[in-house]
């Protein structure tokens, strides 16, 4: 590709927030500059690193450009590299995933089938340390796509073919149109996320009429922030895994601290869409009461060992405020109410009785048929579980 025929493509910004990416970082940026649309800018936002961070971005200074600033979370560090971007796209990134050499290509042309869209996403695959997981993961990671009865065809109002040029595609693989599903989105996202940030690209002028990102919500800021996108324009979602998500053990182990301050950030973000379109409660009141009975539910949920009265709290907001009841109801009730020593000894039991693998959490075991069975066996080796405990 020439610098002359680079001049006449569109330049594509992608905006990395890096938080002590150093173990992942380079294999990142090497996928992302063995993309086959050359005429690409990489900006690395370093968001407060105190590892080894800093020494990738200066490894890949003639490539890439990167920023400094205090860590001031995901929110601030995507704005700080969206004000920074050049370019008429933008594309979002997370410092430990890979993109396919035909990410940048496959969307550019997307956008230039479907020029109503002002955003487009795609499906990503997972991999963990040992290897591949899945080579198509929205369904699994997304609920509202899983869920669906139809999946994405169920959130998208229309599906069509995009012809890609042969050349967006590496020598190893054969040209193809891709299936996208495109169309208005926002009356589906405003009850759950199904956009997987790491994949977004959109116009760079939708900052203009949809703002920056929410630097208040830690955990939630890409789906506020989508959701207000949406209410502008058509997304597009590209059917082909064009991300490679990497499933960590950080990802997997979160603390239950911080599980509960992600469902309390779900629930802050879908009040401030709710709040923002009042609309909303008018023209779809029983699923809006539904959506945000179940963002409640789940903080109380997840709250309930840790920050009982928070959760109890959240619970009656569920229930009364929004109507909601629901079998989790019941083991959510079970879980503020139940003592901690109660709690542990059903673990045990749990373990002991080799019904760990069916019952995830020790209430079920209550409400579930096994608990009887349990219970006579009890005699057996209760008193040692019991000296156990004390």
């Amino acid at each position: 590709m020439t610098d002359s025929q680079d001049n006449l493509r569109p330049l594509v910004s992608i905006v990395i927030p890096a938080y002590n990416a150093y173990r992942t970082l380079a294999q990142t940026l090497d996928s992302v500059l063995a993309q086959t649309y050359s005429n690409i800018e990489v900006i690395v936002v370093n968001d407060g690193s105190t590892d080894g961070t800093a020494d990738v971005l200066r490894a890949h200074a003639d490539k890439v450009r990167g920023i400094d600033q205090p860590n001031g979370g995901l929110a601030r560090a995507r704005n700080t590299g969206c004000r920074t971007a050049r370019g008429e796209f933008i594309a979002l990134m997370d410092a430990d995933d890979l993109c396919t050499p035909e990410r940048i290509a496959v969307q550019v042309a997307a956008f230039q089938s479907c020029p109503e869209a002002v955003l487009c996403c795609s499906d990503f695959s997972a991999f963990n340390a040992e290897g591949p997981v899945s080579s198509s993961h929205s369904a699994t990671y997304y609920s509202r796509i899983g869920d669906a009865p139809e999946g994405l065809s169920s959130l998208y109002p229309g599906r069509r073919k995009v012809e890609v040029a042969a050349n967006a595609f590496p020598a190893s693989q054969p040209p193809a149109d891709i299936d996208v599903y495109v169309g208005k989105v926002y009356g589906e996202l405003v009850h759950g996320n199904f956009v997987h940030p790491p994949t977004v690209m959109f116009r760079r002028s939708l900052l203009e009429t949809a703002g920056m990102f929410d630097e208040t919500l830690r955990y939630t800021c890409d789906w506020e922030w989508m959701v207000r996108a949406a209410r502008i324009g058509a997304f597009v979602h590209v059917d082909r895994s064009m991300l490679d998500y990497r499933l960590s053990e950080t990802q997997m182990s979160a603390s239950p601290h911080q599980t509960g301050q992600r469902a309390l950030d779900t629930l802050r973000g879908a009040m401030k869409i709710w709040h923002s379109d009042p609309d909303l409660m008018s023209t779809d009141r029983a699923r809006m009461q539904a959506s945000l009975g179940g963002f409640c539910l789940e903080a109380a949920y997840v709250l309930a060992e840790q920050q009982r009265v928070d959760a109890a709290r959240m619970l009656a907001r569920s229930i009364w405020t929004y109507g909601l009841v629901k079998p989790v109801t019941v083991k959510t009730a079970f879980r503020i109410l139940m003592p901690l020593t109660l709690v542990e000894l059903l673990r045990r039991l749990l373990l002991r009785s080799g019904l760990a693998i069916t019952f995830y959490q020790p209430w079920d075991l209550l409400l579930s048929e096994d608990f009887g069975q349990v219970l006579e066996s009890y005699e057996q080796w209760g008193p040692a579980l019991q000296s156990c405990l004390c």
